[in-house]
């Protein structure tokens, strides 16, 4: 009998701020806190049309990298990413839900899909559960500063 192991990366955090205003920062303010210095391709400016079937890309110059596409968007509680980042790698999917908490939100992050990875599903999982964690830092920054 094999036994498989949840390799799906969970991540939550509570901000001091409404809901609406914590999607519309990490939706469409996107670009203003995202550390592309060490998140990102190629040091470019994020983009993304949010909508089902729009994409995520990275403009660097003349440069275009797309990471993902918008799977579903449902303002101000949740949306999903089918992300490929990386060409050369199996896609894998990314929700980030929002729930009012009082006068704070919690905003929580789901990353799945690792099993496409076969053997090497544990070391692609790694860097980017530590890499969340960046990630998520530099929005809860953000919004505590805005």
């Amino acid at each position: 009998m094999t036994t498989r192991t949840d390799l799906t990366i969970r991540k939550s955090i509570l901000v001091e701020a409404p809901i609406e205003h914590a999607f519309d920062v990490f939706t469409q303010r996107w670009a203003e806190w995202w550390p592309t210095d060490t998140h990102s391709i190629d040091r470019g400016r994020p983009e993304i049309e949010w909508r089902p079937g729009g994409l995520a890309v990275e403009v660097a110059g003349d440069a275009r990298h797309e990471w993902a596409d918008v799977l579903a968007y449902d303002p101000p509680h949740r949306f999903a990413l089918r992300w490929r980042v990386n060409p050369d790698s199996p896609p894998t999917e990314v929700r980030v839900t929002f729930a009012a908490e009082g006068a704070a939100t919690r905003v929580e992050l789901t990353h799945s899909g690792w099993d496409a990875f076969g053997d090497g599903a544990g070391e692609a999982r790694a860097g980017y559960d530590t890499g969340w964690d960046d990630v998520l830092a530099f929005y809860e920054r953000h919004i505590a500063a805005a």
